[in-house]
């Protein structure tokens, strides 16, 4: 039977014609009633339908893979396949008399039963066709392993199994392992790296070249008369042989058992490298490096030890601090603590699309500044996608270019259509890349895998895309062979059992017909073929996944969709041209102007066109009519559609998930009438389906454009070729009719966006992978067509290789520090628990006897920090902020010193909980103003120095607050107020802060005692045991150690104590925030949304954790389960507030008295107004606040009206000062007249009687002016006493009331000290003797210092090499190195004489750049800036080198 027309294309009329032939066939040998098996993909072979039903089915989805023998319906066949018929039609006698549905409930039952003892193994695909092996590749070479099968050495001196007995290695003595470097002999001859730039090297000329591989035969006739002994020694002895001195080398342990097969020897590449794992261990590398993470790190002491012994990269060689300490300087690689917190914010910050790699940022740790538990796949994106994002912020300019060169390496290494030119070009790139690598990362970087990257381009040439021999299928297979594994005794029983289930599900699964099974249920991003038909753009494939709405369009969006079909319309192009004649013709000479009219009024010419064509009886498509006409405004839209292999989500849709699957990116011309082209990226804001008439339907993506008409402005790419996006500047939104903001969805492009921690603004544009499903069938062959890894074919990740110039490369670091570390500990390489032996007996033996003598497992000792002995006079407060009461270290700052050191584990400090924090970042700001701090309309900080100030309240707590109360309220006000005061010099706290800051002392108070409590207390212990505390922590004074012991062993206290642990039981909704307040969560996210989030919001994120999205507990879920259900019920409840009940009110119910869910420290349910939240209270209580308030109001009116009084009186008195000065003037002058009157009468006594008459009156004028005066005065000094009067009243009043205050006060202290009396008498011998011990301590110490001072004076001479050591905080921290120039105390320096406690110094070396140094010289504030210049240090705080000192002479006099 002639079954050629099954290959034909299945709208052919010869594919019909064949399949109704076959319909016809199937009817007279297999057919069932009118129905016979349906054969297409979907139905398999076991679905029976009729005939015009199979038909459909044949045309529109095809044939079943492999169906060329028609066995389901009457075939002839061979007698295996004739049993399989007589299986099938015994199936269909059952399925006659027996009830289906029953039948399949029972074996559903049974296949849950059994996939829960072997798991889901619906996952493993079937095997493959086994075939030939070929020239080029072999089935075998994927499982097999070169040491193992092969019999290849791949370790030690030879261990490169391409380079064989040219393999350059060298031997790292300290680091014990072998490297492998020299890549410049990979190089071309003429290369200036060879010769030119070989002082970057070694300083030696290259001349060797590129070792060639053996051949088949080579390695057939190196191997013929190896002797090979198979299986294990039967006396079980593990013997390792070592090769003797002069023999020779032995690249092969033994001959391979593949020779026996006859073509094996003539294989051009019989087993492959496998990629996979090269770039995992390559990654690994790169990333362990550069983050510093201990032990996996190839940076450490044992590195730079063996650059000393290689006499290379002497900038890198450990500087000697002090005797047995060492400063590792910064390499070019190297980061500081912030610059590892950006490079893992920047990975932390990735969102990938569906189904394109897993979620890493939960392997993220942005705080410990790490990555683990990163997958094979995981290491495959982050180093190809990501890597390149986080170096370039992170790392120097040629550092960067060639970690991205690397990336780049392998994104060429896997693509997905390989060129021999490609991979020539690239062997060479790969060359020059390792050869840069030399010259920034130590020999302990280069293993045996990144060699091996040199290799891998050859292999790609010779066995063809990598992605047909890595190892991702295979490790894939293999965890699923390992989940069959259920009894550990007997692995491969379990493995067979369960593949062989399997098998039968598979087998099964076949003659399901209405259930899903792995065959026949649809592949992840499905799209459906088009089917046939006369309006071919109207199936533009694709199907929707979620999210289906009915929607009216507005005229607006309805004109931008449907103008948009068109002008992409393959077939409109006749009538473009013919409207553009038109418009040409009506006069319009402007090309822009044409290019307007058309664009805005094309969609209405082509719909009257086309009507007058049809009118006029010419024959249009049915296509172009229905577009003429236009879509209807009722549409439907989407929230997630798969097309084209993609899965795209609009905006909303991709919010609250972990993944980003609405990027999109579109190649677009400029013009109709211009060929220039231009790349668009955006986000899918609207997924449209547009209804032309009921007769087709179109599919359309409006998207949020990202503005790129000017080149390079917010849209641009960096120096690496890494696209960039402006998020705050758009195009096309919509609003005018004149945007385009649609696409067609079949013209969509997947991208995604990381975002730039440092400009968040500003989105890094990655393109996604390829299409799942879909398969490049053409255009393989040509040679000459550009292979484009993004939309644009270059803006995405480009081609060119990235140019370096090794002069650009930094030999060192000049902006971080480097690492201290200790030379007294050099730990050993261990194998396991035991050291390495020759013998493997031994081995054995000595692992038991160490275990039997080690017992039970040692502490690990906390970290000594190796400083050499001192000689120097160490102060035990810092010179900044002496007190008695400074705490220690913060968790962070010691996890920042561990991870800096890269010490091993046993070295660290043992942390038991969190220590104290001394919160040195705000003392050290005493001089300057106070900071202020954010908060929101309900007094809460919520800024970023919202941790600091309140971890800055407990630290005040803790040294201003007594503890001897029961009570908060019991506290002294004045201790309070102290409290306020010193918090007001560091920050600015006003009267709505006040609240915040009372409430937030009071929950430390409480916390600090239960803290005590729970350290120091055990009812068992004696009260002299207990009062320990007090040397432990010498925050608690002696009298509040009584006061908690005794109060700890009340029965008031016990009660205290068995309600907080019944309280505590009950809270069962636990938040995940930590140290995080709730009005800090809130604050961040409405900077996320843009608006104040909801409580719902807000509980949801304080309660699901960051790492793996999980809640802590069960209850937790639920309440989240019902808050969604909630919303989904009830959505009028999201637009209420907290006082009219919203959504977490109806979930949880009544807000409790004192706290607020969700709202955080401060705000209680009465003071936000709830209804029923407020307490009442008694008329008694009423009453008084009443009447306190009207005297409140009196007093402020009384004060008041003292005021106006006082103005007035000052008003009236310097009125009457005024006239009393006129009237003294007049006076005076009345009184010198009268004198001379007096003189001139008696001169001339003849003088008139009116004259004296005028004197008399003179003088009667001026005794009434007197008595006004008097007057005046009179009235002045009355007002004056009613004042005082008044003033004496309210100070007795006040006097009384504080005598009555102080009354009680006293009283309360009266009977406090007659409760401490009895204790204080039982201490008095304790004290008595710890005072004589402290006595003695001092007496020694005082002795020691003095002896100490006197080796200073004589080890501190002129020309001597010392250590300078940190002034401020931790004084044992070397910050650099450095020579004593002058110690004459008169010597100026800095504007100031040395005095007895300085010397000037010139640094050497520095070890801590942002120390600060104690004598500041103008700019100059930090040892960053000293370098090489003369400062003043302390006596105090250096150290004579004493490997370097000269020789001491006697002091000279001054």
């Amino acid at each position: 039977m002639d079954k050629s027309w099954m290959v034909e294309d299945r709208h052919t009329e010869k594919y019909i014609n064949g399949v109704k032939g076959f319909i016809q066939f199937a009817f007279s040998h297999s057919a069932k009633g009118n129905t016979i098996l349906c054969p297409c993909k979907k139905c398999l072979n076991c679905s029976w339908l009729e005939a015009s039903h199979v038909l459909e089915h044949l045309v529109c989805e095809g044939f079943v893979n492999g169906y060329r023998r028609w066995e389901y319906h009457g075939e002839a066949s061979s007698s295996l396949e004739s049993g399989r018929d007589a299986h099938v039609q015994q199936f269909d006698e059952v399925e006659e008399n027996d009830d289906l549905e029953e039948d399949c409930d029972e074996l559903a039952g049974m296949m849950r039963d059994m996939r829960h003892d072997f798991g889901d193994l619906s996952d493993v695909e079937d095997e493959g066709d086994c075939r030939e092996p070929t020239n080029e590749s072999d089935p075998f070479k994927q499982l097999v392993g070169l040491a193992t099968l092969v019999g290849v050495v791949t370790s030690g001196e030879y261990g490169c199994p391409k380079c064989h007995l040219l393999t350059c290695s060298r031997w790292l003595t300290n680091g014990k392992k072998t490297c492998y470097m020299d890549h410049r002999r990979f190089l071309v001859r003429n290369h200036r790296f060879r010769t030119i730039d070989k002082a970057f090297f070694d300083g030696n000329v290259e001349s060797r070249t590129a070792p060639e591989p053996l051949t088949g035969e080579e390695v057939d006739a190196l191997t013929r008369n190896m002797e090979t002994v198979f299986g294990k020694d039967p006396t079980g002895k593990q013997t390792i042989r070592k090769r003797k001195r002069g023999d020779p080398p032995q690249i092969f342990k033994r001959r391979s058992i593949w020779f026996r097969l006859p073509y094996w020897k003539d294989l051009l590449q019989p087993h492959n490298i496998d990629a996979m794992h090269i770039e995992k261990n390559v990654c690994d590398n790169i990333v362990n490096t550069l983050l510093g993470i201990n032990g996996k790190t190839k940076d450490n002491t044992n590195s730079r030890r063996d650059l000393e012994l290689f006499n290379i990269r002497t900038d890198l060689h450990p500087v000697p601090v002090g005797k047995d300490t060492f400063d590792l300087p910064p390499a070019s690689y190297s980061m500081s603590p912030e610059l590892k917190r950006l490079f893992c914010q920047v990975l932390k910050g990735a969102m990938f699309p569906h189904g394109y790699a897993s979620d890493i940022r939960k392997n993220v740790h942005v705080k410990e500044k790490k990555i683990a538990g990163l997958k094979s796949h995981d290491c495959h994106v982050l180093l190809q996608q990501l890597f390149p994002l986080a170096v370039r912020k992170t790392l120097p300019e040629g550092v960067s270019a060639a970690l991205i060169r690397v990336s780049r390496f392998f994104k060429k290494i896997y693509a997905p259509v390989i060129r021999i030119s490609d991979m020539e070009k690239l062997e060479e790139e790969i060359a020059e890349t390792l050869s840069i690598l030399e010259t920034i990362f130590l020999p302990s970087f280069f293993d045996m895998m990144v060699h091996l990257m040199v290799h891998l381009p050859l292999q790609v040439r010779l066995g063809g895309p990598v992605k047909y021999s890595n190892m991702f299928p295979i490790e894939r297979f293999l965890c699923t062979l390992k989940g069959y594994v259920r009894t550990k005794s007997h692995p491969e029983g379990s493995i067979a059992e369960g593949y062989i289930f399997y098998e039968c599900l598979n087998f099964c699964a076949r003659y399901f017909e209405r259930c899903e099974t792995r065959i026949s249920r649809l592949v992840r991003n499905d799209d459906p073929e088009p089917m046939s038909s006369s309006m071919p753009f109207f199936n533009g494939g694709g199907r929707y996944l979620a999210g289906k709405y009915t929607i009216t369009l507005d005229r607006n969006a309805w004109l931008q969709a449907h103008r948009y079909v068109l002008f992409n319309y393959d077939n409109i192009t006749p009538y473009l041209s013919k409207h553009l004649e038109y418009l040409s013709s009506t006069g319009q000479r402007n090309a822009l102007q044409i290019d307007k009219i058309h664009h805005d009024e094309f969609h209405e010419w082509l719909r009257l066109h086309v009507a007058h064509l049809v009118d006029s009886g010419e024959k249009i498509s049915e296509e172009i009519q229905t577009l003429a006409k236009g879509p209807l405004f009722v549409a439907r839209t989407y929230s997630s559609y798969t097309i084209n292999g993609y899965k795209f989500h609009t905006k909303s849709y991709d919010e609250g998930r972990p993944t980003q699957s609405s990027g999109v990116a579109l190649v677009s011309k400029l013009s109709s009438s211009s060929n220039e082209s231009r790349t668009y990226y955006g986000v899918i804001t609207q997924i449209l389906e547009l209804d032309y008439d009921n007769k087709g339907n179109v599919v359309l993506f409006k998207c949020e454009w990202f503005d790129n008409r000017v080149q390079d402005k917010w849209v641009k790419v960096d120096k690496f070729g890494i696209t960039h996006v402006n998020r705050k500047h758009l195009i096309h939104t919509g609003h005018k009719s004149s945007d385009a903001p649609f696409i067609l969805a079949s013209q969509a492009t997947q991208v995604y966006y990381v975002e730039d921690p440092l400009a968040p603004d500003w989105l890094a544009v990655r393109q996604a992978t390829n299409q799942r499903d879909l398969y490049d069938m053409f255009g393989m062959g040509d040679e000459n067509s550009e292979q484009a890894d993004g939309p644009t074919g270059h803006n995405l990740d480009p081609i060119e290789t990235i140019s370096i110039d090794l002069k650009d490369i930094p030999k060192t670091r000049t902006d971080i520090d480097g690492v201290l570390v200790s030379a007294k500990e050099n730990p050993k390489k261990k194998n396991g628990k035991g050291r390495r032996v020759k013998r493997g007996g031994s081995h054995i033996r000595e692992m038991k006897a160490l275990k039997k003598a080690a017992g039970k497992p040692k502490k690990k000792r906390a970290l000594e920090v190796a400083i050499p002995e001192s000689t120097r006079v160490l102060r035990s407060q810092s010179v900044m902020h002496e007190s008695d009461n400074e705490e220690d270290a913060d968790n962070e700052q010691e996890l920042e010193e561990n991870e800096e050191l890269g010490l091993d584990d046993q070295q660290k400090k043992k942390k038991d909980g969190r220590k104290r924090t001394r919160m040195h970042t705000v003392y050290d700001r005493g001089n300057q103003p106070p900071v202020p701090v954010s908060f929101n309309e309900k007094g809460q900080p919520n800024g970023d120095n919202a941790s600091e100030f309140s971890n800055f309240i407990a630290t005040l707590v803790k040294t201003h607050i007594p503890l001897g109360h029961e009570d908060w309220r019991l506290v002294p006000v004045e201790k309070k107020n102290a409290l306020l005061t010193t918090l007001r010099k560091y920050y600015v706290v006003d009267d709505k802060l006040k609240d915040y800051v009372m409430g937030t002392s009071h929950k430390k108070w409480r916390d600090f005692k239960a803290d005590l409590k729970k350290k120091f207390f055990k009812p068992e212990k004696t009260d002299e045991e207990i009062l320990t505390l007090r040397v432990e922590d010498n925050r608690v004074s002696y009298d509040d150690c009584v006061w908690l012991i005794k109060f700890w062993r009340s029965e008031e206290a016990e009660k205290r104590s068995e309600q907080g642990k019944k309280n505590r039981s009950s809270q069962k909704v636990l938040h995940t925030s930590g140290s995080k307040s709730h009005a800090r969560v809130a604050a961040e996210m409405h900077k996320e949304k843009g608006y104040a989030p909801r409580r719902d919001e807000v509980f949801v994120r304080t309660h699901i954790s960051k790492r793996d999205e999980t809640t802590m507990t069960a209850e937790t879920s639920k309440v989240i389960k019902d808050i969604d259900t909630a919303i989904e019920e009830h959505p009028e409840l999201l637009e209420k507030s907290i006082q009219q009940g919203d959504i977490l009110s109806h979930v949880l119910g009544k807000e409790r008295n004192g706290y607020v869910r969700c709202v955080g420290l401060g705000p209680t349910a009465g003071s936000l107004g709830i209804p029923g939240a407020q307490k009442l209270k008694s008329t008694k209580l009423q009453m008084a606040e009443l009447e306190a308030e009207k005297a409140w109001r009196t007093n402020e009116a009384l004060m008041d009206h003292m005021d106006y009084f006082k103005e007035d009186t000052k008003a009236q008195m310097d009125a009457l000062m005024a006239e009393m000065a006129e009237m003294r003037s007049m006076l005076s002058q009345s009184i010198a007249g009268n004198k001379n009157f007096m003189h001139t009468s008696e001169i001339q006594p003849e003088a008139s009687v009116g004259e004296y008459s005028t004197a008399d009156q003179s003088i009667h004028d001026v005794d009434s002016i007197a008595q006004l005066i008097r007057k005046k005065k009179e009235a002045a000094q009355r007002l004056n006493n009613e004042a005082e009067l008044q003033k004496r009243k309210e100070a007795e009043l006040l006097h009384k009331k504080k005598e009555e205050a102080l009354m009680q006060k006293n009283n309360e202290q009266d009977m406090q000290k007659k409760r401490e009396i009895e204790s204080k008498k039982k201490q008095e011998d304790l004290m008595q003797k710890k005072k004589e011990q402290d006595m003695q301590k001092k007496r020694e110490a005082d002795l020691k210092k003095k002896k100490e001072a006197t080796v200073t004076q004589k080890n501190h001479q002129k020309g001597n090499e010392v250590i300078l050591f940190n002034v401020y905080r931790d004084h044992t921290t070397p910050v650099a190195k450095a020579t004593i120039l002058a110690t004459d105390r008169k010597k100026i320096v800095g504007g100031r004489e040395l005095g007895t406690e300085c010397c000037e110094v010139v640094v050497n070396y520095i070890i801590k750049r942002d120390a600060i140094l104690p004598r500041p010289i103008g700019d100059v504030t930090t040892m960053g800036q000293a370098q090489g210049r003369t400062i003043a240090w302390l006596y105090k705080h250096l150290e004579v080198d004493k490997s370097k000192m000269k020789q001491a002479s006697p002091p000279q006099e001054e």
